[in-house]
């Protein structure tokens, strides 16, 4: 079969996230990024895109790189190889990153628990048994469960991960089989500590303790194993990229100094970018359904006048009133996810959707300001968030603006706070770390300089004045160079790390049925 590599994924079709109510912990991880301790685990921006059908067959052949189709069961399944795939004519990607939150592996054959489709009594039959193991895809000699798939797919229904949750997760899972299995080809092991430890930095991610997102993955029917062996899988991962391609990565002290001559000038510039935002409401299964419906409209709109005119229409942001569009934004202020997509993006195009907490968000690229050096991501930062009114109507942004313009400091806010309930008014002391600020949080504070504020619509749908108080960088010459050096060191080893992924996809036999 002839295979034509796409380029790198642009905009990501949400046709799956989930439905209905949500257990309540749940609310607070809606926001998790990828897992963070094993970013390498989830280094994946291959074409999701490309969809080929083998000849007489109801499922696919795939000559180039040994994959045999399935006869019914899943949907066509879209890979992420990106080599000599066909495009099916108007698909768009679907995302299929775990916690792209989870941005990142066998999952664990045994259940625990009462297994899904029990008999009477919550004992399952032989054959619910046998049915919950049956494979749904093989790579090379390691089998994938539909047990397996179903765990995964629930993480990603509980983080409300754009894309069909089953697509996404069995893409996911074969990488990880392909991933392990390469550490483990080298003898790279973890241990039960390293193992623990990534579980409690991965909850971190979700501003939870270890257990009470082991509770929330419990309460969505996830259980414990699948979360551990995921993580298992991005040590793993992560220790095999950095053995193998670490003595790799070449950055010369001339670099670091180029870079480190041009954050004396101006410690927060870097590459700059000129965006619209269309921010989606989705606090609700009616919502939801909605904005995703409007995700594949506003995707394929090929102008800056038809994206201004759906965020007018569509968007949830004040920004609509200007047709969406945004100031100039530093790309190391915004979440990674969003400032990768944006910096791989041409003008015009659309990137996203992207999970925000109750809400999806999608850029439309106006303009970039490349300087080719580096730059830095705050270490923390100090703001904060007044909520204005319970609503977002004419009188609410009025407010707003009126308060907008009485304060000049963060210290003016307490001021305004005075008399009323606490909650109005949060501001971390100490600030916080730059890793820890949710993504919705993050857009808006990308966009300010200290003692400047903008309205937003918080996850509850009630206004919010945020304000940035100051941003808090690495100090001393010698925490800076190896600042910059970790930074272009990192950028060196991703794409190694995605080549590497790409070339084992495509020498894997992977059958799917």
């Amino acid at each position: 079969m002839d295979r034509q590599h796409r380029g790198p994924v642009r905009c990501r079709l949400g046709t799956g996230a989930a439905r209905g109510r949500r257990p309540a912990i749940s609310q607070r991880m809606h926001h998790a990024r990828p897992f963070g301790i094993a970013a390498l685990h989830v280094l994946d921006k291959r074409d999701t895109r490309d969809q080929l059908r083998g000849p007489g067959v109801s499922g696919r052949l795939r000559v180039g790189r040994r994959h045999v189709g399935r006869p019914g069961g899943l949907q066509e399944l879209k890979t992420k190889g990106g080599f000599g795939m066909k495009r099916e004519s108007g698909k768009r990607d679907v995302g299929r990153n775990f916690g792209r939150i989870i941005g990142a592996a066998a999952v664990a054959a045994a259940l625990s628990g009462v297994p899904f489709g029990a008999g009477p009594l919550g004992i399952a039959t032989p054959a619910q048994a046998q049915g919950m193991f049956a494979p749904v895809a093989e790579v090379d000699d390691r089998v994938i469960t539909r047990w397996e798939l179903d765990q995964r797919a629930k993480m990603l229904k509980l983080f409300r991960n754009p894309g069909d949750p089953q697509e996404g997760a069995l893409e996911a899972l074969i990488d990880e089989r392909l991933q392990t299995r390469e550490a483990e080809r080298v003898g790279i092991t973890v241990t039960e500590e390293q193992i623990l430890a990534g579980e409690e930095e991965f909850a971190q991610r979700a501003n939870l303790g270890r257990e009470d997102f082991l509770a929330a993955l419990a309460q969505a029917g996830v259980e414990r194993e699948s979360l551990r062996d995921f993580v298992t899988a991005g040590l793993l991962w992560r220790e095999y990229v950095r053995e193998r391609f670490r003595p790799r990565a070449d950055i010369s002290d001339s670099d670091v100094d180029k870079a480190l001559t041009r954050l004396a000038r101006d410690p927060a510039a870097g590459v700059r970018v000129l965006v619209s935002e269309i921010i989606l409401p989705a606090n609700n299964a009616r919502n939801a359904a909605r904005s995703e419906q409007l995700v594949g409209e506003i995707v394929t709109l090929d102008s800056q006048a038809a994206f201004s005119d759906a965020a007018r229409r569509y968007s949830a942001s004040p920004s609509r009133e200007k047709g969406g569009q945004i100031d100039w934004l530093e790309l190391s202020n915004l979440p990674p996810p969003i400032a990768q997509a944006l910096l791989q993006s041409t003008e015009g195009t659309v990137a996203g959707p992207f999970p925000l907490p109750n809400a999806l968000a999608l850029f439309q690229l106006r303009d970039i300001d490349d300087t080719g050096q580096a730059a830095p991501t705050p270490k923390a930062v100090d703001y904060a968030v007044f909520t204005v009114a319970a609503g977002q109507g004419p009188e609410a942004l009025a407010e707003g603006r009126r308060l907008a313009a009485r304060v000049d400091t963060c210290g003016d806010l307490y001021g305004v706070a005075e008399g009323l309930p606490p909650q109005r008014l949060q501001r971390a002391d100490p600030p916080t770390p730059f890793a820890q600020i949710p993504d919705d949080v993050k857009l808006q504070l990308a966009r300010l300089d200290p003692n400047e504020t903008t309205l937003s619509v918080g996850p509850d749908g009630a206004l919010r004045l945020t304000m940035l108080c100051g941003r808090i960088f690495p100090q001393g010459e010698n925490v800076t160079r190896d600042a910059v050096r970790s930074q272009l060191v990192s950028s060196q080893l991703q794409g190694m790390a995605e080549a590497l992924v790409a070339e084992l996809r495509a020498n894997a036999y992977i059958r799917y049925y």
